[in-house]
């Protein structure tokens, strides 16, 4: 319950800060501000109003981490109503110096700026450091080429085209940091050495846990239990970036099969952390590895008769080829005579012999 709150409460906080819009009308920015407000213990808000109408909100904000600044200090925010609307915005930081900020915001921003003016990615915003009332600050506001010379306007207008017409470039970057982000990439494209080494464990391993399953069948029988499996499965292993052992997805490549080998949950390891470089970022990516599993097996029980030094004698209504009756003869020689209930599991997994036969006292 309480990841859930807290889930609420990010989803919350998201909505509204991008709901809060230079130019809206007061009341909505008061609004969402609230919401934000309320759902911070570290932070208080307080109203100036002036004939009844909103001149400024301000708010206080405690510890607040900013991580391109790389500070956490002390902040006093203050949203500028003029004529009923959102006008600017200023955020005080009494504790830092102006000459610290202007280095900070070069070392950030120093790509969108002109003059002494920090403009947003489309050139509509602008930053500015300033000392107001005593305290280092930042003024956030909506860029009019009526207050600006002829040489920043023309400069403006020119990023902005440009901005405009890389509109395709930047869908296609955002779109590659969402799918480095996001999805899983084949660890085989960046490790094959580890692919080679972990395959064939990984199959023995299922080989084996497809043995061991055979006991369980007996006690339940459920969609654990098959006469004849002659299908195919993908199982994807799969990891994400901070994660280190792999979980595991099972799908049947054939629809009409019910049965699920659900013993290679069982099966667990570790994927190696892998990484792509991408616009001077190091993104460490979910991993994945997919492996197809041939399954060609049949289960089944008979009760026989066993002598030594003879062959055996079926006494259930069933026949069994030639080869299982050789496999059966061989497990047996190690039994003295008696009536038995054999519990048989013949075939193979991706090639490997998967065989394997359970030997029961006959009951009366």
């Amino acid at each position: 319950m309480k990841q859930i709150i807290i889930l609420l409460l990010i989803i919350t906080s998201t909505v509204c800060n991008a709901q809060i819009k230079l130019g809206q009308h007061s009341s909505e920015t008061l609004y969402f501000l609230s919401h934000l407000v309320d759902n911070r213990s570290d932070w208080q808000m307080e109203k100036q109003l002036y004939n009844g109408e909103i001149q400024e909100l301000i708010v206080y904000k405690a510890d607040q981490l900013y991580y391109d600044l790389k500070v956490k200090v002390d902040v006093i925010e203050r949203y500028i109503m003029i004529d009923g609307q959102y006008a600017y915005n200023i955020v005080h930081f009494p504790s830092l110096k102006t000459d610290f900020l202007q280095q900070r915001f070069n070392d950030k921003y120093s790509k969108n700026k002109i003059e002494a003016l920090y403009f947003t990615d489309d050139y509509q915003h602008y930053r500015t450091i300033e000392l107001i009332d005593g305290s280092a600050s930042v003024v956030y506001k909506k860029y009019n080429p009526n207050l600006f010379s002829e040489g920043i306007n023309n400069e403006v207008k020119k990023r902005r085209s440009e901005y405009l017409a890389n509109t395709g470039n930047r869908e296609l970057t955002r779109s590659k940091r969402k799918s480095l982000l996001f999805d899983y990439f084949n660890i085989k494209d960046y490790d094959s050495s580890f692919v080679s080494r972990i395959q064939p464990k990984v199959i023995d391993l299922i080989v084996k846990q497809a043995k061991n399953d055979l006991q369980n069948s007996i006690s339940t029988k459920s969609s654990r239990s098959f006469e004849t499996l002659n299908t195919s499965y993908q199982v994807r292993f799969y990891a994400k970036s901070k994660s280190k052992t792999a979980q595991c997805q099972i799908k049947s490549l054939d629809s009409t099969v019910s049965y699920r080998p659900s013993y290679i949950y069982e099966v667990m390891f570790k994927l190696p952390p892998i990484e792509e470089q991408y616009n001077g970022r190091t993104y460490n990516l979910n991993r994945e590895l997919v492996l197809k599993l041939d399954y060609d097996l049949i289960r089944g029980s008979i009760d026989i008769k066993h002598r030594k030094n003879k062959p055996f004698e079926i006494l259930s209504n069933k026949s069994l080829s030639s080869e299982f009756k050789r496999k059966i003869s061989e497990q047996l020689k190690k039994y003295k005579s008696g009536k038995f209930t054999l519990y048989y599991q013949f075939g193979t997994i991706n090639g490997i012999d998967a065989s394997e036969l359970l030997v029961y006292d006959l009951k009366k």
